[in-house]
């Protein structure tokens, strides 16, 4: 019995996803060998909340509902898919954990436009740190609006 192997892939989302940047990732993976896609969302809590995603029902359903169209819309595009919702303290660091715990072949992160202003000095991108930390590949998908205004 030939059984082929998965390439198992981490999509971090949020409740805003850009669409078209997706798709152009997407003509990519579906390259790979029967890909795999888990969606992860991570609700970041302040030090102060608890960190038992049990505490936070009423949150993780709302979610749930919020990520039940983007989901839709990726199964049409031919992934099979899984999702996970997770609680932590910081966003980046709950990404690392899980693409470095959960067996993935690559994480795929999109690269959005840094905050204005004052925020913009002490602002490090998800995908910085992300990519910087993980034991697998990384596919990083750039919006041209924010590569444009980098040049």
């Amino acid at each position: 019995m030939n059984v082929s192997k998965k390439t198992r892939i981490l999509l971090p989302v949020s409740t805003r996803i850009n669409r078209e940047l997706l798709l152009k990732g997407f003509d990519i993976l579906k390259s790979l060998k029967n890909p795999d896609l888990t969606i992860f969302h991570v609700i970041e809590l302040p030090v102060t909340a608890s960190l038992d995603i049990l505490e936070h029902n009423r949150i993780v359903q709302e979610l749930q509902q919020q990520l039940t169209p983007i989901i839709k819309w990726i199964e049409e595009q031919s992934f099979k898919i899984s999702s996970k919702i997770v609680v932590a303290r910081h966003i980046s660091e709950a990404i690392v954990e899980e693409a470095n715990s959960g067996d993935y072949d690559l994480v795929v992160l999109s690269k959005r436009e840094p905050p204005k202003g004052l925020k913009r000095i002490f602002y490090r991108s998800h995908s910085d740190y992300v990519t910087g930390k993980i034991n697998c590949p990384a596919l990083i998908l750039v919006d041209k609006k924010y590569s444009s205004s980098r040049l």
